[in-house]
Order: structure tokens, then sequence, then C-alpha cells
């Protein structure tokens, strides 16, 4: 399939960064076939389903298991770039100015981009404005590591980034997102009531100095140089051989993904 480029990106990233960011999303076989199941389940089969912010296409494997017509849209050319072998169409646009007309789609997926763009509530609208009256939204916000060894490399590269000068967090904490509630508000005020929640468990197999690398290296958690993820990458490493034990042993390690899914 042929890239549209609809606007110039502002935003664009490394094969590293890819790369790292894809691996934080991955579940499992276990994890992967739920999410299939709950695709299938929430999203209409005969609609075009969008996968807003898709990156790379992560979740297209599972999106298209489903049966589902999917196409696939991001900011980032390099991100579709990544994607071209997923067959499936792709299209480089701004989510808080979607290409497309209203009500023209069944399905919109938005799996941790919302927090990640400022003008988060132009976003959320624009969402509704292309979303058909039957249509469903499945966003997932972004939640805390559930696995302990994970967590608190995480809590620890995050206090090493900041001792380091780096910024960390996400862009639409600024504009009032601080909690799930918030995203919410924002999909009830254009039309969208939260209907459920769905939860889906998987394991990744992962040593502590790869999740520390991973981490560090997500374009989305902090605006930290080069220098500086690395120092911070050498610190909680050097805390962690202390205090977990073994940082190249494989661990397995437990993933969640929480999606809510909203409805007229």
């Amino acid at each position: 399939m042929s890239l549209l480029t609809l606007r110039p990106v502002a935003v664009d990233f490394t094969d590293e960064q890819i790369v790292r960011h894809d691996q934080q999303r991955e579940l499992g076989p276990d994890g992967d076939a739920q999410l299939a199941l709950l695709f299938a389940e929430v999203f209409p089969a005969n609609e075009p389903v969008l996968d807003v912010g898709g990156g790379s296409g992560t979740a297209l494997p599972q999106l298209t298991r489903a049966g589902l017509q999917v196409v696939l849209m991001d900011v980032s050319s390099a991100m579709l770039s990544a994607g071209s072998c997923r067959g499936v169409p792709r299209v480089q646009a701004d989510l808080r100015a979607l290409p497309l007309p209203d009500r023209s789609v069944g399905g919109v997926h938005a799996a941790f981009v919302l927090q990640n763009i400022p003008e988060w509530t132009r976003a959320v609208a624009e969402i509704a404005r292309v979303l058909l009256p039957t249509g469903t939204v499945l966003v997932a916000w972004g939640q805390s590591a559930t696995d302990a060894v994970a967590a608190a490399v995480r809590d620890h590269l995050l206090r090493a980034l900041q001792d380091t000068g780096a910024a960390v967090g996400v862009a639409a904490a600024a504009a009032g997102l601080d909690t799930v509630d918030d995203g919410h508000v924002a999909f009830t005020r254009n039309g969208l009531a939260i209907r459920s929640e769905h939860r889906v468990t998987g394991r990744q197999t992962r040593s502590i100095r790869q999740l520390a690398v991973i981490r560090a290296n997500n374009p989305f958690m902090s605006e930290a140089t080069h220098q500086q993820r690395r120092e911070a990458v050498q610190r909680t490493l050097s805390w962690a051989a202390s205090t977990l034990g073994d940082i190249d042993a494989a661990r397995s390690i437990s993933a969640e993904l929480l999606l809510y899914r909203y409805r007229r």
C-alpha cells in the first residue's frame, strides 16, 4: 500500500526508538489472543476501523486477526515506514485534524496516544466527529506497570532521568489530563460515554538491563538527550545490580493492557 503524506511531520523517531517503543507493547501469545478476541467483540467487521497513533502497527496483527477493515494512521513518517510490511492502508495524519468526513468510520483504536498530544481534547473531538452513530472507540490511556520488578526499574529510571535535568512526563498533563477520569469527561463532552473496561494480560521475557534500555528510549516518556538517557540507564543498572540481583538474567515479566470502551 502507498503512504499518503497529508501534512508536514514535526515529530520523527530513530530506528532504535521505534524498536524500543514496540517492545514495550508486547503481550506474548496469550495476551495477543485475548486482544484479538476483544477487537472482534467490540469493533464492527463491516465498517472501517482506524488505528490512530498506531505507530508501526504493533496492534495490527490482532486487529486483522479479528477480521477487521483496518487503516493505520500516525503523524510520523518513520513509524509508518516501519509498518510498511503490515499489509494495510497507511495514512500520515494528525489526530487533531483527521482527514476524514464526519461519521465515516465504525471504530477507532487509540492505544497510548492521546496522553502524548498537548491538545488532546481536540483529538478526542476529532475521534467523536468521524465516528458513526453506532461506532465504538477503544482507548488505552496508559497505566502503571503491574510487575513489581518492572515498576521498580521504571520508577528508578524516571528519577535518574529527572536528576540529569531531563523533562519527564506525558505531554497532555499540562492540558489537564491527570487521571483516566479526565479522559472519560472529555469523551462525555463529545457525546461518547464509557461503556466498559477491558483488561488484557500477557507476559514478556526481559532482563533488567533490557527493561531499563527499553524504557529509557521511549520517545514519549521524556525529553532527554542521548547522554542523559545513557547516564540514567547506567545509574539504574548500578542500583538494580545491588538490589534486584542479576541484571542480565532473563525474567518472566507480567504485562497488562487496560482499555476503555466508549460509545454514544
